[in-house]
C-alpha cells in the first residue's frame, strides 16, 4: 500500500508541472478550490444518506438484494 501511495503521488507530482504550465498559478488555485467544494458537498450528501438510511441491521443487507 505504501508503495501504491508513493507511485500516485510521483505521477501528481510530475503532472502537476504541465497543469501549471498551461492554466498558471491562479488557474490551479481556483481549480482545487473548485474541487475542494465539490468533494465537500459530495461527502456531506453521503453523511445525509447515511444518517437517513440507518438501521440497525447491518447497511449492506438493506442495499443488496438476495433472491
Amino acid at each position: 500500500m505504501i508503495a501504491l501511495g508513493e507511485t500516485i503521488q510521483a505521477g501528481l507530482f510530475l503532472a502537476s508541472d504541465q497543469v501549471l504550465s498551461n492554466s498558471g498559478l491562479a488557474g490551479s488555485l481556483i481549480s482545487y478550490v473548485i474541487i475542494s467544494i465539490m468533494v465537500y458537498f459530495v461527502m456531506t450528501n453521503l453523511e445525509t444518506l447515511l444518517l437517513i438510511s440507518y438501521v440497525d441491521q447491518s447497511r449492506v443487507k438493506k442495499f443488496i438484494i438476495l433472491e
